[in-house]
């Protein structure tokens, strides 16, 4: 095994897997008993991590990773003032999330210095997506007591405001939290019947990652703004829907030699469903309905022209099927020149010795599909008032530029705090092309309704499906709604 796979194996289990973005599951109580683990470290910081002894995965599994202390320091320009409490606070502060993969490691790189500052401890309690959304929904509906910080989705929202989540709407005035402190869309996504439940953290967006070696090695021209970043011949126009999408793939396929597949694809993965929805105009699962009282048209025109995507790339050869693991090797280390996926990619990329890769941001025309990882508080941040200080302490710590833009640069989301982004964008040219598609060309909330990882599974494997040649768009469609269909009459019934 060469150096860079065994990197790669490391890199596979350290890589954010749509935790980012989309293992947002309506919660179910967990089969299973939970296994608890709690490592402490650093002095002022303690990691819990919660597994059950059967985890469904719709993507890669990943593992805990922990650091103890932080491998780099995170740099911070909040005064002493401003961090030592000014009344009598908790010693400790319990948050629950789905961080399990690199990224869980720059959230501790943070929260340590925020312990090194106030001497609050900060334990996290950490498990895969989909058994933190059980575990929460278990434990609220048996009464239990929920931790004081949650940090979830943007999606989460219409299903645990007012119940799991406070709104914070008193709270963020007194912190001196505004609106015109973030990019507009995430702030208006934790809004729910009037009311904000959460404060938004970042963005994820997915884009085209490409091989710059083979552009300039076959002299394939890059849509802008890529091309300009890169130093690269341009492109006529850059890529808003998914006529361009396919023009330009046929250009590459066309200078690129037989055995560099233009497109590089995983089978009944959840970037299929990300892709999918990355070149629709409409929303085929609100259809004519509402996002919580929505009317599923997978067979519309708009979504049949998205499924058609898929088939014609199997029947032109754009794209090729590859495992995960190899494609986060720098893209099958240049048997793919192209993969459409989340900005967390990029610290998998980083991370490896060689890796001549850059990014190329999708501009829909109606706005980008994303989502966004949000802190919540529950009724326990406001149980007594020295919790609720440690809290307000925690929340001045994590909405600063340093602590914000530390996690964008290092976990590769796009921070949502304005004065976060310049530090992003000048990490790298790749933050910056997913700046650019978050904050210059605008983008829109996946459907916030507790199904959409469902309908996201379902049209995972049907595109899988399509990209092996095994179904017709038209018959992907078809079961893709009567799936879907079922599966919300079924919701609905359990609602009743």
């Amino acid at each position: 095994m060469t150096r860079q796979q065994v990197v790669i194996v490391i890199l596979a289990v350290l890589v954010i897997i749509f935790g980012a973005s989309t293992a947002y599951l309506i919660a179910f109580p967990p089969t299973a008993p939970p296994v608890t683990v709690t490592k402490t470290i650093a002095a002022t910081v303690t990691k819990t991590v919660t597994t059950t002894e059967t985890v469904t995965m719709t993507a890669p599994p990943t593992t805990i990773v922990t650091t103890m202390p932080p491998t780099t320091t995170v740099t911070t320009s909040v005064t002493t003032s401003v961090m030592t409490p000014t009344a009598p606070v908790a010693k400790e502060i319990h948050q629950w999330d789905g961080l399990t993969g690199g990224d869980g490691v720059v959230f501790d790189e943070i929260v340590w210095k925020f312990g090194n500052a106030t001497g609050i401890k900060v334990v996290r309690t950490t498990l895969y997506w989909n058994d933190l959304y059980a575990r929460v929904s278990a434990t609220y509906k048996a009464g239990g007591e929920l931790p004081p910080v949650l940090l979830m989705h943007t999606s989460e929202v219409p299903l645990y405001a007012g119940t799991v989540f406070e709104p914070l709407d008193d709270l963020v005035k007194e912190l001196g939290i505004t609106k015109d402190m973030f990019l507009e869309t995430a702030w208006e996504g934790c809004i729910w019947n009037g009311k904000l439940y959460c404060l938004p953290w970042d963005v994820h967006l997915f884009a085209i990652y490409f091989r710059v070696d083979l552009a300039k090695q076959y002299d394939i021209p890059v849509p802008p703004p890529a091309c300009k970043a890169y130093g690269l011949k341009c492109w006529d126009k850059p890529i808003r829907d998914r006529n361009d999408y396919l023009e330009w793939l046929r250009l590459a396929k066309e200078k690129l030699p037989p055995d560099i597949a233009p497109a590089g694809w995983t089978p009944g993965d959840l970037n299929n469903f990300w892709a999918f929805y990355g070149f629709l105009e409409s929303d085929p699962f609100v259809g004519s309905g509402t996002e919580q009282d929505p009317k599923p048209d997978f067979t519309s025109p708009d979504a049949m022209e998205a499924f058609k995507l898929h088939q014609i790339m199997y029947e032109e050869g754009l794209g090729k099927v590859f495992t995960w693991n190899d494609l986060a090797s720098c893209l099958c280390n240049g048997k793919a020149f192209t993969w459409y996926n989340g900005p967390w990619m990029q610290t998998t990329f980083d991370r490896l010795e060689e890796c001549p890769y850059g990014v190329i941001p999708v501009f829909s025309k109606a706005g980008t599909w994303g989502n966004s990882h949000v802190i919540a508080l529950t009724k326990s941040a406001f149980k007594d008032p020295e919790t609720l200080e440690a809290v307000k302490l925690y929340l001045k710590y994590l909405y600063t530029a340093e602590s914000n833009g530390y996690w964008g640069m290092h976990a590769g989301h796009v921070p949502v705090f304005k004065a976060a982004l310049e530090s992003y964008k000048s990490f790298s040219i790749h933050r910056a092309m997913f700046a650019a598609q978050a904050f210059d060309f605008g983008f829109r909330y996946l459907p916030r309704h507790p199904l959409i990882v469902q309908v996201g599974d379902i049209l995972a494997n049907e595109l899988g499906a399509l990209l092996a040649g095994q179904k017709t768009a038209e018959d992907a469609a078809k079961s893709t709604q009567e799936q879907v269909m079922e599966a919300l009459e079924a919701f609905r019934a359990a609602k009743s």
